[in-house]
Formats: C-alpha cells, structure tokens, sequence
C-alpha cells in the first residue's frame, strides 16, 4: 500500500517514461495511494504537462509553484498497463481528477 499522510504537497506518485521509450508491461495490483486532498483546479497545473526527459526523475522538474494536475497519480508514456484492485482516494475533498493517464495503453 502506498498512503503518504502528510501535509498538502504538490507532488503526486508519478509512473512515467518518455514518448520514445515508454515503460512496458506494467501492473499494478492491491494498491492503495492516499493523498491529502483540497486543492482547487485553479492551484493546479495545465494540461498538457510539457515534456523535460532531461528532468526525469527529478520530481521539482515541473516546478514547485504549482500541486500536479492530478489528486493521487500522474501516469504517462506506459505500454501494456493493468490494473487489478487500484484504490485511489484523498482526505479532503479535491476538484482534480484523481489519476491522469497521459498516453497509456
């Protein structure tokens, strides 16, 4: 289980690789990734999130200003992923989406 309780942080778990080079067979099974919550959708990122394959894994490499456009996970560049018993959820009540999937198959 993965369940950060800590203050509001902009940073959600980030499974990601870059267009030309995705990550492949992916699954994730019985996990539980609880995040605090309350953001507002104006507190957040746009979309799209640019791309900075010379920032990964770095998690400041979109910045610091602003939470991640997503409540509990940002998934992107990934081939072949499942998912079997995912539980996404936040303390506090949030306006984003709690997962975003950003080309994902």
């Amino acid at each position: 289980h993965i369940g950060p309780t800590c203050t509001p942080f902009p940073y959600v778990p980030i499974i990601a690789g870059i267009p030309d080079h995705p990550i492949e067979n992916l699954t994730l099974r019985d996990v539980s990734i609880t995040m605090p919550g309350g953001v507002a959708v104006k507190d957040a990122l746009p979309l799209p999130l640019p791309e900075n394959e010379a920032g990964y894994p770095d998690t400041k490499l979109f910045g610091w200003e602003k939470h991640l456009p997503s409540a509990c996970m940002l998934m992107r560049h990934v081939r072949g992923y499942r998912e079997k018993h995912l539980v996404l959820k936040t303390h506090e009540p949030d306006e984003r989406p709690l997962a975003i999937y950003e080309d994902v198959e």
